[in-house]
């Protein structure tokens, strides 16, 4: 879906805080009942993305950061100890 006016639905939050997504926006993103979401919160807007495409991003992110063939565990490991000995 891209952003424009046409993509944009009245939702309803109630008491207890829950909507319902219009079911063409589920069916657009292939979201079923009872599966889980990632909320955030960005730019005063509450963005919701699936835990695959949350995996993906941190993924990519560590990917960034990563030199060579270097562990990414190994790296953090090395990192957490390195900041205890500082303390």
């Amino acid at each position: 879906m891209h952003t424009s006016a046409e993509n944009y639905r009245k939702v309803r939050v109630d008491s207890a805080g829950r909507m319902v997504l219009p079911a063409d926006m589920r069916k657009a993103l292939n979201l079923v009942g009872g599966q889980e979401l990632l909320a955030s919160i960005e730019g005063g807007c509450i963005r919701l993305q699936t835990i695959d495409e949350g995996l993906a991003f941190v993924r990519k992110i560590a990917k960034r950061r990563r030199k060579g063939d270097e562990s990414v565990v190994d790296a953090f490991i090395a990192e957490r100890r390195a900041e205890s000995s500082r303390d």
